[in-house]
Order: structure tokens, then sequence, then C-alpha cells
């Protein structure tokens, strides 16, 4: 095996329970989460993060443009998790910054003669820190595509000639989305680029039964408002309502009970679910 060990897949394929295990068989594997959503504190429940602890280890840090990540440990797991509950709801992580963020951190888990997993489910994301993307002749277009409306960057879309069309509901709503779109679309100049490896890694990818897997989510949506996901929602907009990036007020699920919550227009806890 190199090392780093890539597992994708869908949601609730068993991404992170294997991941656990190959780490627990493994002791030399540190595990960094690639779930954005995962990486921000509050929001615990609707992201399906687990149950975490501190790893209480003062080498089990790194500090990257002032911003801090500590190591966390899975419950009755001593393998230890990056990425994890490290961000405040404020913080504007894009694509550029991941990128940053989870290079940096490989790097100085490869200097304590460690080897890396990745996990998650987000392919763009994973791919611009897996292949040779390089962002740096667009840096300054982040900050000016974080601040449009929808409409506004439905607008950039067509300017660029970046079709849309494709998304489904949630995403073509969702400025993140769109977003990624427009960075991708910049990288057209260095499309042989994507295809080019920055890493040498190995690539699992987890898939289930269609049948097995919905009623696996719908079991996971249960077990989200059985242990108190609305509470949890009502907790981030009492206190983050205005300082709370789009990519969190429009992530999948919570945008869903965020909407519950603030419509005038109620609906059923059933038809949310």
């Amino acid at each position: 095996m190199s090392n780093i060990l890539v597992i994708t897949g869908q949601t609730g394929s068993g991404k992170t329970k294997k991941a656990i295990e190959y780490a627990t068989s493994n002791p030399n594997y540190e595990i960094i989460n690639c779930d954005t959503i995962q990486m921000y504190k509050y929001f615990t429940i609707g992201s399906a993060k687990g149950k975490i602890t501190p790893k209480n280890d003062d080498l089990c840090k790194f500090s990257i443009d002032n911003q801090t990540f500590e190591a966390k440990k899975y419950k009755n797991s001593n393998t230890t998790v990056w990425l994890i509950d490290d961000l405040e709801p404020d913080f504007q992580i894009n694509v550029v910054t991941y990128q940053k963020i989870v290079r940096t951190l490989i790097q100085n888990i490869h200097e304590r003669k460690k080897n890396v997993i990745l996990v998650g489910g987000s392919g763009y994301y994973l791919s611009a820190v897996l292949y040779r993307y390089n962002f740096s002749f667009h840096e300054n277009n982040v900050d000016k595509y974080k601040n449009l409306s929808l409409a506004e960057l439905y607008i950039e879309l067509k300017k660029n000639n970046i079709n849309y069309s494709f998304l489904n509901q949630s995403d073509i709503k969702n400025p993140r989305r769109l977003i990624n779109l427009l960075l991708r679309g910049s990288q057209e100049k260095q499309q042989n680029l994507k295809f080019e490896k920055y890493y040498n890694f190995d690539l699992i990818v987890t898939k289930i039964d269609e049948h097995i897997l919905l009623n696996k989510l719908a079991n996971r949506v249960e077990y989200m408002f059985k242990n108190g996901f609305v509470d949890e929602c009502k907790y981030i907009l009492s206190n983050f309502s205005q300082t709370m990036i789009n990519n969190l007020r429009f992530a999948v699920g919570y945008k869903e009970v965020f909407d519950f919550l603030e419509s005038k227009d109620k609906i059923t806890l059933k038809e949310l679910k």
C-alpha cells in the first residue's frame, strides 16, 4: 500500500467505519476527515459526525494561517482523526483553502513518519488535494464569489459559459456548489494537470445495494431526529444566524431544517423528514 489511502463513496455506504477498521488494524495510519461540514463546531447530528473526544496530546496540533487544528479520536477507538470540530461557523472554507489545509496536514503527518487515510465524499475537494490542481491564478476570485447572491452567481456562470443545468434542486440553490463550478471552469487551461497525481495513493470506493442504502438513510434520518437534530439547528440559528457562512446555511439536511424553523408556511415533521 502507498502512504496515502483514500476512502470515498456514497453517503451512508460505510466510509468512516471502513477507515476506522483499517486504521485500527494499521496503527501507523492517521485519518483525515474530508467532509467539510464535519470540520465545523456545532454541526454534529446532521453531519453524522459520530462521537469524538480530544487526543489530549500536545504533538497532535498544527496551525496554518492563524487557524489551529487539533487531533481527535473516535469513541471506543484510539485512532487519530483530523479536521473535525475545528472551525467556527463564520470561517469561510473553499476548495482553495481546503487544498492548502489538507496538504499541509499530510506533510505534517508524513514528517512524523505516519501514513494517511483520507475519508469523505466531496469529490471535487478530494480531487483538488490528490491531483495537480493549481488555484493560485484565481485566488482573488474566491473572495469575490463568496459575497455574491444566488442570482449574481447565476449571472457569473452564464457570463463564463458554464453549464449548471445538470445540478439537482438542492445543489442549484447551494452557493458553495455554484462557486465550485465557477472555480472549476477557470481551470480549463490546466485540464491536463487534473489527471496528473500530486500524491501516490490507493483508492477504495464504497458502494452498497440501492435498496439497502435507502433503508439505511431512512433509518439515519430517524436517528438524527430522535437524537435532537431539530434542537441542534435551533441552537445554531439562535447563536450564528447572522454570522454563519453560506456553505453551512445551505448544507444538505441543515438547509431543510433551517427552512422548517424559519418558514411561516409550516410543514409537518413527517414532511420535513
